[in-house]
């Protein structure tokens, strides 16, 4: 990703990186979800990328989520 975008969110299991996308998605903040696991072999996560300036606004929205 370019230097201007950061990762707020981290998950093994996409239900969940999902569920954050969509918080985000309806606070009008732009994000992204890039897979970063294996198909093979089940292992690494889901991370979501937002822009360095919605990045702290974005944060305090998942940390309201009970995952």
């Amino acid at each position: 990703m370019e230097d201007n975008w950061k990762v707020v969110y981290s998950s093994t299991v996409p239900y969940y990186a999902n569920l954050a996308k969509a918080v985000l998605d309806d606070a009008e903040i732009e994000c992204v979800i890039i897979n970063q696991k294996d198909s093979n072999f089940l292992f690494g996560s889901l991370r979501l990328y937002v822009s360095n300036e919605d990045y702290e606004r974005a944060k305090e929205l998942i940390e309201a989520i009970a995952f």
